[in-house]
């Protein structure tokens, strides 16, 4: 018996609408919306995505890709809506996501210097940030919705990406304290250097643990209190310049 003879008119009415241009392929999306976790939502949101268009067919034509694409609308509303603002290119990021490996700290931090540059104003810095975030997110949750990646990646995916966004967030709020405020530096061999300054992850995060509901616990030290920044447009203290790199640096994406 076909997967359209057994599901309810009502939950395929959402697509209706693009039945014909389905042409055979539609057997495939009612497979994956009758296996999909919650088959209401898969209808729904493939309606969407297919506003967009259907791509080159490459998922649609697969009743293995278009199952797996299904599985992922039916599970997620935040993953679906990332996919959405991929517009017509949702199909190549979808493929590519789904054969897409665990990243570095060092690859994440190789985009995110070049798409976030540290003179950015301060609101779009860190909307630039949530979008990166979101958009790893949509990889690193087909992955693991799709049981490509086991959980060992998925979580230690997840902590790299949290280390490279609070990386970037610390150059971005030390960049904008020392145009008004100078660098914070410590005599040393009879010149001056920056003071070292070290973010530390606790818990989940320290131990590459993070999952998809996890918050993430810092503590900031600075490597000495006395003194005061040099240059800028005003100095402050040692202490008043890394407690306002850090209130920054705490800020989420």
């Amino acid at each position: 018996m076909s997967s359209t003879l057994s599901l309810p008119a009502a939950l395929l009415q959402p697509l209706e609408p693009y039945r014909d241009t389905l042409g055979t392929w539609w057997e495939h999306v009612c497979d994956g919306v009758a296996n999909a976790p919650d088959p209401t939502l898969a209808s729904a949101h493939l309606s969407r995505v297919l506003e967009h268009g259907h791509g080159s067919g490459s998922v649609l034509a697969s009743p293995t890709l278009c199952r797996d694409l299904l599985f992922l609308l039916g599970s997620s509303e935040h993953l679906t809506n990332v996919l959405l603002k991929q517009g017509a290119e949702w199909e190549a990021v979808f493929l590519t996501d789904c054969h897409s490996p665990g990243k570095t700290v060092v690859a994440h931090l190789a985009v995110l210097r070049a798409q976030l540059p540290l003179d950015l104003p301060d609101d779009e810095f860190p909307r630039g940030l949530r979008v990166y975030r979101n958009r790893e997110y949509l990889r690193i949750g087909a992955r693991d919705l799709l049981a490509i990646a086991p959980l060992e990646e998925t979580v230690r995916d997840l902590s790299t990406l949290a280390e490279a966004a609070v990386q970037i967030a610390y150059e971005y709020a030390r960049e904008c304290l020392r145009a008004e405020y100078g660098e914070a530096v410590i005599a040393e061999n009879g010149g001056q250097r920056p003071l070292g300054f070290v973010v530390f992850g606790m818990g989940k995060f320290g131990g590459e643990e993070l999952n998809f509901s996890s918050d993430i616990d810092l503590i900031y030290l600075y490597e000495r209190d006395d003194g005061f920044t040099t240059g800028g447009s005003k100095g402050t203290t040692h202490r008043a310049c890394f407690s306002r790199s850090s209130l920054n640096d705490s800020r989420g994406p």
